[in-house]
């Protein structure tokens, strides 16, 4: 499923790729840097997913000096950036030339764990909305090592109602709001 979402959102050229929990998405990003072949950042909302994502693009592309963190006191823009949408959106006050720099080299932006209240994650019951997901239930995930579908316990959730956009960024002719 993860090549074909790749493909899927290559020839789109811009769109939503839906998986649930734990079904590879940082693979599919990697697929899509890849494939897009050009300065990508990749954007996300936690401390844990910035350096899992760096991790998993120096692994899966085999690119270990190409991958920057922007975010949790770093600055090192590279071709492939990985950064947090709060030093994002801190950067743009503070020091809006710096952003600028990133974003005038930056031809790809990718935005990691995008989740509506609705959104449907497997769980040994049946499809639930992840807004009723709370720690402790058991959701279905994939296990890449086994290569299957298992059923994992929920150990924390993060929920945050935002009612304004954390930050817009532009990447060429194209402005991102998230």
């Amino acid at each position: 499923h993860q090549k074909e979402a790749v493909e899927a959102g290559y020839m789109a050229g811009r769109g939503l790729i839906h998986h649930p929990v734990a079904a590879g998405k940082s693979y599919v990003l990697a697929g899509l840097v890849q494939r897009c072949a050009v300065p990508s950042l990749i954007l996300t909302h936690r401390k844990d997913l910035l350096y899992q994502l760096a991790e998993t693009m120096r692994e899966a592309l085999d690119v270990p000096g190409m991958v920057g963190i922007i975010g949790d006191g770093k600055w090192e823009p590279h071709w492939i950036t990985i950064g947090l949408f709060q030093s994002f959106n801190a950067a743009i006050k503070n020091y809006p030339k710096d952003v600028k720099a990133v974003m005038d080299k930056v031809q790809c932006v990718l935005v990691d764990e995008c989740v509506a209240p609705e959104t449907k994650i497997a769980t040994p019951a049946g499809p639930r909305p992840i807004r009723l997901v709370q720690v402790g239930d058991e959701v279905l995930t994939y296990n890449h090592d086994k290569g299957k579908v298992e059923p994992k316990r929920v150990r924390a959730t993060h929920r945050e109602h935002v009612k304004k956009p954390w930050c817009k960024l532009r990447a060429g002719a194209y402005q991102l709001t998230a």
